[in-house]
């Protein structure tokens, strides 16, 4: 399976309490479809989907965070 990433950036500021879905431009019927997960709990096909809160702010990350690893595989 061919695997690749895209970062998408915001235009306009999100609303509180919202949810989102991705949606690019020229979006074909076969590009929407590929975009659908299956939900095991409401055994439905669905697009996948972003929610906002109402915090504006995220808390500072801890300076001592540090990652260790037991094991590494390539």
């Amino acid at each position: 399976m061919a695997l690749s990433q895209a970062v998408f950036c915001l235009n306009t500021d999100l609303k509180p309490n919202t949810r989102y879905y991705l949606k690019y431009a020229d979006q074909t019927k076969d590009e929407t479809s590929e975009m659908m997960t299956y939900n095991r709990e409401t055994k439905n096909s669905e697009r996948p989907y972003w929610q906002t809160t109402t915090q504006k702010e995220m808390a500072s990350l801890d300076t001592n965070f540090s990652l260790t690893f037991e094991k590494t595989e390539v």
